[in-house]
């Protein structure tokens, strides 16, 4: 796992039911994507979001997908990336 200094990220629960919350701390606004992927690698859903300086919090809701393990990758442009695994 890595983190760049401009961002603090945790993901929670893990496992997870049908919410999946994702607390990101930046030192400046920026834009992130959030990947999340199968346990084959295969991209079943992304997300882009807008992120302001500070503390933010999103929720995914995750009540659509089946029981099993999950990636998450979070990237911006300025090379922040952040990856976690998750269960349903």
């Amino acid at each position: 796992m890595y983190v760049a200094t401009k961002s603090e990220v945790n993901i929670y629960p893990n496992s997870f039911y049908d919410e999946l919350n994702i607390d990101m701390n930046t030192s400046e606004p920026m834009i992130a994507k959030i990947d999340i992927a199968d346990v084959t690698g295969r991209i079943v859903r992304n997300i882009k979001i807008v992120l302001q300086e500070g503390s933010n919090t999103n929720k995914i809701d995750m009540q659509s997908f089946s029981n099993g393990v999950y990636s998450i990758r979070i990237s911006n442009e300025q090379g922040f990336y952040y990856t976690q695994t998750v269960r349903k």
